[in-house]
């Protein structure tokens, strides 16, 4: 997996990001079906996100249309591809831990299983007034994996299966993308209540002692202070959406975490685990989907640790701030 860096504003380093992943992101929209006769059957509802994203987030609207003019694709195939409630992607499993004066998140990013692990990359980007580091999906918007600003905000991302999508609503990764630049833990919340999702989105959160846990479905949200050790895969786990029925990936890979946390086994051996392929914690080619990468931040020691192959012998680190 790369590293990169880029500078400048949204435009500019939403097209120097086009130019520099055309290829991949190429690749992306020929994986995801996502046609000429896919956008022309999905056009209305294309246009009624793009209208609502225009009005709301002018700025990311232009970060796209930017992804469309570097990689010389169709800006309505960039934007398929940012709507996540469309194409219906699966992904990922979090432990979030707050005990003895430490706080992690841990988590893994999978992408679908289709995907190539070295087609990713972490993307350090310069704007004027914040410097911000992201896991990035050619051709997404940054933030919908894990990231962490120069603030000291960090948020890892997983994905929430929902039975109906409300496509009037702002899509997940405009959402996702509109906090990667806050400040506190206060103003993200402010933009998750402000801005309802067509579809759900769980959080950790983290910036200094705090660490929060957050679901999003539609405009409701729960929030949890995390006191303890709390694992997260792709479903809902509050009580407020306990009656949202978990697909079965998930809820496998849920209760295999159970279990090692149980047996007292450490976090990073949980997210190695390979037990039950093909529905396993860590994903290998061939699998349910498939593990990119593993991302460990610990805020009170200032450190990130990524770990880009399939063993925890190996990490790239980074300071927070």
């Amino acid at each position: 997996m790369k590293f990169l860096v880029f500078k400048g504003n949204n435009f500019s380093v939403g097209y120097d990001i086009g130019k520099k992943f055309s290829k991949i992101i190429k690749t992306r929209v020929k994986l995801f079906s996502i046609s000429d006769s896919f956008v022309r059957k999905r056009r209305k509802e294309l246009e009624k996100t793009d209208k609502i994203c225009r009005n709301t987030f002018p700025e990311f609207v232009k970060e796209l249309e930017a992804i469309s003019a570097g990689s010389c694709i169709d800006y309505w195939k960039i934007l398929s591809l940012n709507s996540l409630e469309i194409i219906d992607p699966g992904r990922c499993s979090s432990i979030a831990i707050k005990k003895n004066n430490e706080i992690i998140i841990a988590h893994n990013e999978d992408a679908d299983s289709f995907e190539n692990k070295k087609d990713f990359a972490i993307v350090k980007i310069l704007f004027k007034n914040t410097t911000f580091h992201s896991f990035i999906y050619p051709g997404e918007l940054l933030g919908s994996a894990y990231w962490w600003n120069s603030y000291g905000m960090i948020i890892s991302i997983n994905n929430l299966r929902i039975k109906q999508n409300k496509l009037s609503k702002f899509p997940k990764t405009f959402i996702a993308r509109a906090l990667i630049e806050t400040k506190s833990i206060e103003e993200a919340f402010s933009i998750l209540k402000k801005y309802p999702c067509a579809s759900g989105y769980h959080y950790f959160l983290a910036k200094d002692n705090e660490l929060l846990s957050i679901e999003q479905y539609h405009n409701k949200l729960s929030l949890l202070d995390i006191n303890r050790i709390y694992p997260h895969t792709n479903h809902f786990l509050h009580d407020m959406f306990k009656t949202i029925i978990p697909t079965g990936n998930s809820k496998i890979r849920l209760n295999r975490m159970k279990e090692m946390l149980e047996q007292k086994q450490d976090y990073l051996d949980i997210l190695f685990d390979k037990k039950n392929r093909p529905n396993s914690i860590f994903n290998r080619k061939n699998d349910y989907n498939r593990t990119i990468s593993t991302f460990v931040a610990e805020p009170l020691k200032n450190r990130i640790r990524i770990y880009t192959r399939d063993s925890r012998k190996s990490f790239i680190e980074f300071k927070i701030n």
